[in-house]
């Protein structure tokens, strides 16, 4: 290893993966890089691509974790192996940037953040300050009268894995911003969707001070985009209407760039993602209603 550098070890080398291993170079001088992937058609993709970094290769983040001292870990898969994987790091006593969501379940993301804080360890979920808060700041301001915020989130893909839900993957982002323009935990919620509701879903969140929002997830495109995430207050888009994911991709440098960056910072300091941790709880209470939920569209 090279004396004074950092340590950094990224788990899941997919697409996403790939993203956050552009954003660590762009945010460190020369790191000392364990890349961790199951796939060895991935591994072998990134030993050509960054070969003049020298990183060091797995398909086991263990053996990472057992053969070498990591500063920061960055874990970058599937849903379902968030909470394993995060927790194998900081009974390591390394702090973790994990991908959205933080877990899969309360129970799982309370046993995260008890051995954080245990150890006194940072645990950030890339959300918060990657997409969600530079689109919160895009935002259209809300007129005092209305209190009905409808959010439509699309990604024209299909399914990743086996059992993918579209509200784990989707529900994320616009639960996010939910939380933070109402600042409170629902009180009630109904869904509509069709046949496939893991593809697609319609969610009306209620809430004590009489506000609404409405929030549109799915699968399929909408006017032909591969993605879009619009904003708007009240029934009609036309009405404080903004095209998130226009605003998000202006920002320089890219938000997933200063969401790393701002990790690496607060590292060492302890810090815990209570916002992130707050939408699994909301998403968990919400995944529990739709199961209790009549199954007619």
């Amino acid at each position: 290893l090279r004396k004074g550098q950092v340590n950094i070890c990224i788990v899941g080398l997919g697409r996403w993966g790939t993203n956050v291993l552009k954003a660590v170079l762009e945010s460190v001088e020369k790191p000392e890089l364990f890349l961790c992937d199951q796939s060895p058609s991935a591994t072998g993709r990134m030993a050509v691509t960054h070969q003049e970094h020298r990183p060091h290769f797995s398909g086991d983040h263990k053996e990472a974790i057992d053969k070498y001292p990591i500063d920061a870990a960055f874990v970058v898969t599937p849903p379902a192996t968030h909470a394993s994987i995060t927790r194998d790091f900081l009974q390591a006593g390394v702090p973790v940037f994990v991908e959205k969501p933080m877990a899969m379940d309360m129970t799982e993301l309370e046993s995260m953040i008890a051995m954080a804080q245990g150890r006194g360890l940072t645990l950030v979920c890339d959300d918060t300050w990657s997409y969600d808060y530079r689109i919160f700041s895009a935002l259209p301001p809300r007129q005092a009268d209305n209190k009905h915020l409808v959010l439509q989130w699309a990604d024209a893909r299909p399914p990743r894995a086996e059992g993918e839900h579209v509200l784990w993957d989707l529900g994320p982002h616009p639960i996010s911003l939910m939380r933070r323009c109402f600042r409170q935990f629902p009180t009630g919620v109904r869904f509509e969707h069709n046949e496939r509701p893991d593809r697609e879903l319609r969610i009306s969140y209620e809430f004590s001070t009489e506000g609404r929002c409405d929030i549109d997830l799915s699968w399929n495109s909408l006017d032909g985009k591969v993605r879009r995430f619009v904003a708007s207050y009240g029934q009609h888009a036309g009405r404080g209407h903004c095209q998130l994911d226009a605003a998000v991709g202006a920002v320089t440098p890219a938000p997933l760039t200063m969401a790393v960056r701002t990790f690496l910072h607060l590292r060492n300091t302890g810090y815990i993602d209570e916002h992130s941790a707050a939408v699994v709880e909301i998403l968990s209470w919400t995944k529990r209603q739709l199961e209790k939920a009549p199954t007619t569209p």
